[in-house]
């Protein structure tokens, strides 16, 4: 086993979440990204499953581009990278682990499933205790953090974990020469250097969380805000608005970059793209020439087929709008010319990797749209909006009420802004406010996932975005320009008024 693990071309991930994986299964998964004839061997150990290739560019493929086995997203990590392993205590038993390894992923990489929760020994009781496993874990954790409101306590091999008493990471706190000592402290000001018989500020309180005089520690706000909001309380408005309002507050705000940034074509009273030509509205046959346009997506917008070399795209499964970074750079590296337009098409995984918290959605969206706008200035903006999650019970419900309220963020941001346009892709995939059972996988238990024909639908209404500059695109509605040289792509709800009411005089 330890020669295995220090084999440099081979891959591992947890497969503790896989039910009845096989060697047949993983095989199929993985040729979907590489070729048969650059896999050497592949095991399924107790924990692990390891696959080993035949040459660095295989091994960063798979370390890049997550593969997908029974509709699960799998990620490789390199058996070559330090693992730490991190006990965390204090934490609620109703915590879930999805939102525990969301809070761990600002410390490193998290190693899919491979949260565990401690038992009371021969028992099946929880004790509380988690143990997780991190790639890249940052030099030295906190002793203690909050996730959320509660506060938890962190302790970590690799020597990871500071000692509280002399803040070295060579030994535990146990092992400490210095615990004999007891740790003295003016209760007054929060001075080591003398007791509080001996402080002078007599006149002075101070506050033992923040260290700022003038307050007691029951009395401080930004404890108070931090119970409330967690680690995001410095990032959400303090005030009585909503977490939209503060979203395009932030956006509002003039950056440097915006300076130069040309302005669109309706603030320079230039003809839109769709009626240059001689004032004639271009066919709805036309293809789309002159546009160069990147579409930045999870698994639904790969399963799009694209026949258009205009139309580049840049989607990885699994995505999510914390790892915009790589979708960019996947852009970047397919094309050199100008883009002109920028799909953005996510936040399915971010509902669900945060169990449906629409405040880390929000401050999530917010920072991949300005690596966005920094990395492409001069590009036009289709946000779409979330579709739903089409399967019954409590969790698909709270993601699809999740779902509407950060649509609404979205519609909002783009109003506010523009260089962004609302694509709702939420609408065309529903009727009568419930999912349309035609365009969704029948083999995906998660109802998450597009089949061919809602793939089509997908691509359809992201074209709409492409060959108009209207500032909401959706089935038709709100749009500034002339809806004639849009195509219909297999809906009842673009049906002509018109035709509606000669409908019903027929039957009369």
């Amino acid at each position: 086993m330890a020669d295995l693990l220090t084999r440099p071309m081979s891959v591992h991930f947890y497969h503790r979440f896989l039910k009845g994986l096989t060697h047949e299964k993983l095989l199929h998964a993985v040729e979907q990204t590489i070729s048969r004839e650059k896999i050497k061997s592949i095991q399924i150990l107790d924990k692990t499953s390891v696959v080993t290739v035949k040459d660095e560019n295989s091994k960063t493929t798979l370390l890049t581009e997550s593969i997908v086995i029974d509709f699960q997203t799998v990620r490789f990590t390199s058996v070559e990278k330090n693992i730490t392993n991190v006990t965390i205590k204090d934490a609620p038993v109703e915590m879930s682990d999805e939102f525990i390894n969301t809070q761990m992923i600002r410390f490193g990489d998290v190693m899919n499933g491979s949260l565990k929760r401690g038992k009371i020994k021969g028992t099946d009781i929880e004790n509380g205790t988690r143990y997780i496993a991190i790639v890249n874990c940052i030099s030295t954790l906190p002793l203690t953090t909050n996730f959320g409101r509660f506060p938890v306590r962190l302790f970590g091999d690799n020597n990871r974990t500071p000692c509280f008493r002399c803040g070295q990471t060579d030994h535990p706190s146990y092992r400490c020469q210095n615990r004999r000592e007891p740790i003295r402290k003016c209760h007054r000001c929060v001075s080591l250097d003398h007791m509080i018989r001996d402080c002078t500020a007599t006149d002075e309180r101070k506050c033992h969380f923040c260290n700022e005089p003038g307050h007691l520690q029951r009395d401080c706000t930004k404890k108070q805000r931090l119970d409330m909001y967690g680690e995001y309380a410095d990032e959400i408005d303090d005030t009585n608005t909503s977490a939209c309002d503060s979203a395009v507050q932030q956006l509002q705000q003039p950056n440097e970059s915006d300076v130069n940034k040309p302005t669109c074509a309706r603030e320079n009273n230039e003809t839109p793209p769709e009626t240059q030509n001689d004032g004639q509205e271009a066919s709805s046959e036309d293809p789309i020439t002159h546009v160069n346009t990147v579409i930045l997506g999870a698994s639904n917008a790969n399963r799009m087929e694209i026949n258009d070399d205009n139309i580049l795209n840049a989607s990885i499964n699994g995505a999510s709008y914390c790892e915009i970074d790589r979708l960019i750079d996947k852009a970047k590296n397919m094309t050199n010319e100008t883009i002109e337009k920028v799909v953005v098409n996510l936040g399915t995984n971010d509902i669900m990797s945060t169990k449906n918290d629409t405040d880390q959605v929000t401050i999530k969206i917010i920072e991949a749209l300005k690596k966005v706008e920094n990395s492409f200035p001069a590009s036009s903006i289709g946000l779409c909006s979330i579709i739903k999650r089409k399967a019954k019970g409590t969790r698909p419900q709270a993601f699809n009420d999740a779902a509407v309220k950060i649509n609404s963020l979205i519609k909002k941001l783009c109003d506010s802004r523009d260089n962004l346009t609302f694509v709702d892709c939420y609408d065309i995939m529903t009727r009568d406010t419930n999912p349309i059972g035609a365009y969704y996988d029948k083999h995906d238990t998660s109802g998450v996932h597009v089949n061919s024909t809602g793939a089509r639908k997908l691509l359809g209404i992201m074209q709409d975005f492409m060959r108009t500059s209207s500032k909401v695109v959706s089935n038709g509605e709100d749009m500034q320009t002339p809806t004639n040289s849009r195509k219909r792509y297999l809906s009842d709800k673009y049906t002509p008024p018109e035709a509606k009411v000669n409908t019903k005089t027929q039957k009369i």
